[in-house]
């Protein structure tokens, strides 16, 4: 019952495929954060095989095939039993969904103890808007889940690895990102604790290896910076820091060209490459970084959601850019958290490389 609430409650967007014994094959932990770039690749092309092992496609003749569960017939009870906070209710699982900042709830779960093979989601009227279909281990660990709209029309494909760990991929086949299953408080938190480690073990290689960083910020806001100096000694290595937030910020300190900013826009990968090369130009730094994206909850598009960031590491004469894409309904405060650690993370990635 815990297993269904935590993906019902966080995410309204799962379902399942394929036989246990021919898809759950990988023992995946979540260290995330001290994965290599070419580790995460491979882990994502694991998942990818087994949740793509046919294409994700619309299912027609979907209203057939679910015409009894179209209405929820007892929708006022079920849906005063997830306002009241049930977790169980005759005979179903059952969870409810907030606005955010508000106590009413748009959108109720159901599914059925005796078949946890689905998930309905219903609105606030009892009409039926998602149905999950959920494959594998269930309720047991690892197993993955796809979303379908009433329409037949598939909506996302999530693997969870465990409790606290679920790839993201929409129905194509692109990967979305990481998330773990914990509260805004505790994510900050567990954010912080990860990255004051992981900065101690950057600001050790640093120390030995004497070199300088810098780094250029947007969407992360000062947020590296404060990182890098929360370890004693950073003056060592900290060599100068700048948030360019505003366009015209990266092309006067920068020195980002309008043309980029015009064609690219900001959150490109051009702009992050020009950010860290320019911050090299005017520091002189040995490592220069730079981040530029969309923390939300607004400013997002179809071609560039909230969750998106674009990250450049200027070092020995060659620039890398990352991209980083997450779900875009996290928090902003846990977003840029997200952000920082995954950038952390590549710098770390980068000097283990010396």
């Amino acid at each position: 019952m815990k297993k269904f609430l935590l993906f019902l409650l966080v995410y309204s967007q799962l379902a399942v495929f394929a036989n246990y014994n021919d898809i759950y094959i990988l023992d995946i932990k979540y260290d995330w954060i001290n994965k290599s770039m070419v580790e995460k690749e491979a882990i994502i092309s694991e998942i990818k095989d087994i949740i793509f092992d046919k294409p994700i496609e619309k299912q027609e003749d979907f209203k057939s095939q679910f015409k009894d569960k179209l209405k929820d017939k007892n929708h006022l009870e079920n849906y005063y039993a997830a306002s009241a906070g049930y977790k169980e209710f005759k005979g179903n699982n059952i969870s409810a969904f907030y606005y955010k900042r508000m106590k009413n709830i748009y959108m109720y779960a159901l599914q059925d103890k005796k078949d946890v093979s689905k998930a309905y989601y219903y609105d606030t009227l009892g009409n039926l808007r998602y149905v999950d279909f959920i494959y594998g281990a269930y309720p047991d660990y690892p197993y993955y889940s796809i979303q379908y709209r009433i329409s037949g029309k598939p909506v996302s494909a999530i693997y969870f690895v465990s409790e606290d760990c679920q790839y993201l991929f929409k129905p194509d086949g692109e990967f979305e990102g990481v998330d773990e299953k914990i509260t805004l408080i505790d994510t900050v938190k567990n954010n912080f604790k990860e990255n004051y480690i992981l900065m101690d073990r950057i600001a050790d290689i640093l120390i030995k290896k004497g070199l300088t960083i810098a780094t250029a910020e947007s969407c992360t806001g000062g947020l590296l910076s404060s990182r890098l100096t929360d370890v004693s000694g950073s003056s060592a290595f900290v060599h100068l820091n700048f948030v360019t937030y505003a366009n015209e910020a990266k092309n006067k300190v920068l020195g980002v060209s309008l043309e980029t900013l015009e064609k690219h826009g900001a959150v490109s990968e051009e702009c992050a490459r020009e950010m860290a090369e320019g911050l090299y130009k005017v520091t002189g730094a040995d490592i220069c970084v730079s981040t530029t994206g969309i923390a939300g909850p607004t400013g997002g598009s179809a071609e560039k959601p909230v969750g998106l960031m674009y990250s450049g590491i200027y070092f020995q004469g060659k620039t890398s850019v990352y991209k980083i894409l997450l779900p875009s309904n996290i928090e902003r405060v846990e977003m840029k958290q997200k952000f920082t650690k995954e950038v952390l993370n590549n710098i770390y990635t980068t000097l283990n490389f010396l």
